[in-house]
């Protein structure tokens, strides 16, 4: 069972969810950029999550061990293959160059279909797209996960295996 983070990291996390910042966060919480700091670090601890795995990974962690549950949300948007595969990635991968790999993708063609996605979905960041593909479940389902780490995509056949 993980450890349950405290009503403070709660609130810290439910931040992350949107998107927000660590200055956002302070804000809204009324603390000091170092107090979220701070928490933050505990957070990842108490998840495993690296020091530098990025938001979108811990947004990720978060949601698939049950610590928080998932924002509300709209319908979810009609989404390719591709894009799914694209989300997934962001959610299981800290860096660029390790998501763009495993797509088979470009620096650049990751950043512009990464930029698509994220509007396409409403989403004001990676980490908000995360929280909404787990509200729509898109990332707890069990079949998109076989599908984002299946042989080949639809749309490209030279994918890396």
């Amino acid at each position: 069972m993980p450890i349950k983070l405290t009503p403070a990291e709660m609130r810290i996390a439910a931040h992350l969810l949107y998107g927000a910042t660590n200055l956002e966060i302070a804000a809204k919480e009324h603390l000091a950029v170092q107090t979220v700091r701070s928490h933050l670090r505990n957070i990842r601890r108490l998840t495993n999550c690296g020091p530098r795995s990025s938001r979108a990974v811990l947004v990720h962690t978060l949601l698939a061990t049950g610590r928080i549950t998932p924002p509300p949300h709209e319908t979810a948007p009609e989404l390719s293959q591709e894009e799914l595969q694209l989300m997934q990635a962001i959610a299981e991968n800290s860096w660029p160059s390790d998501i763009a790999r495993s797509l088979g993708l470009t620096p650049d063609a990751l950043s512009a279909k990464t930029e698509a996605l994220v509007a396409k979905a409403g989403a004001a960041d990676t980490s908000h797209l995360t929280a909404l593909g787990h509200a729509w479940g898109f990332l707890s389902s069990e079949e998109l996960h076989a599908l984002a780490h299946s042989d080949a995509s639809e749309t490209d056949r030279t994918a890396p295996r």
